[in-house]
């Protein structure tokens, strides 16, 4: 890590962090015990809310500034629970619930992510131009910050298509996320995959508010209806972000906090449904 490295080599008698510290208060902590950290995404959401007047938050720390709402966390314990979905809600779900737990992440394709891939190559991500690696170092260690509390991944698993795969468990959370209406997605893919999305009067309209909560508000529907049919009686249902409603990262992230970490109080609350 190159703050590590400076100090080490005598580069820096000290390191100060900003906005690193709203994503992952624990930074310090767990660098020193070489542990994977939640990486900030630098979007600015931090700054942005502040200067507009509201109290500070974060889109992949979900309780930063609601420190308080998260003292006291009622996080399941001896539960199985499957996780379909190693998108950014999924997998901030299973890294907060795996202690104590034995966790399963589904994801039907070969690596982890979900559509948090095609917003990485989106011209804009929050009100900042988008800065790809840091959407894969994200992941990368979110995925890592899993492994090293003992989840298990079975990538290239498609829950839908082999419901037995989920018999035995305890829980399923669905964290599918949501699907393009009108047949968008190929189009809206192809943009993103081949860059034109970037092209300066395309990237233009991707970077215009009105059109960009189009897309993710109305143009896209949670995928939740699809995989409820899959539990078996006796298990219990969760749904996070967009799979519960098409929407932005920030909300689907804070959705798996809520449910995570809140348990049932989360539903009373509207945080996640």
């Amino acid at each position: 890590m190159t703050a590590e490295r400076a100090v080490i080599q005598g580069k820096a008698d000290f390191i100060a962090l900003g906005r690193t510290l709203i994503a992952e208060p624990q930074w310090v902590n767990k660098v020193r015990r070489g542990e994977p950290i939640r990486r900030c995404l630098s979007c600015n959401t931090c700054i942005n809310e502040m200067r507009g007047g509201a109290r500070i938050g974060c889109v992949v720390n979900a309780a930063a500034g609601r420190e308080t709402s998260f003292a006291t966390p009622q996080i399941p314990q001896e539960q199985r629970i499957a996780v379909i979905g190693a998108g950014p809600a999924g997998l901030t779900y299973a890294s907060l619930v795996a202690d104590g737990n034995h966790v399963t992440v589904f994801e039907k394709e070969a690596e982890a992510g979900g559509a948090f891939k095609y917003a990485a190559k989106a011209p804009l991500f929050q009100e900042v131009d988008t800065q790809a690696r840091s959407f894969t170092r994200y992941i990368d260690d979110l995925a890592a910050a899993c492994r090293a509390k003992g989840v298990q991944f079975r990538l290239g698993a498609d829950a839908a298509a082999a419901s037995a795969l989920l018999a035995g468990f305890d829980t399923i959370v669905i964290a599918t996320g949501a699907h393009y209406r009108f047949g968008l997605r190929v189009f809206a893919n192809w943009l993103l995959d081949t860059g034109l999305a970037r092209a300066p009067g395309i990237a233009r309209l991707f970077k215009s508010p009105s059109i960009r909560n189009w897309l993710y508000y109305k143009a896209r529907r949670g995928s939740a209806p699809l995989f409820r049919q899959l539990a078996r009686p006796g298990q219990r249902v969760i749904v996070i972000g967009d799979a519960a409603r098409a929407g932005k990262s920030k909300e689907a992230i804070a959705s798996a906090f809520a449910a995570a970490l809140l348990g049932a109080n989360a539903e009373d609350r509207g945080m996640y449904s």
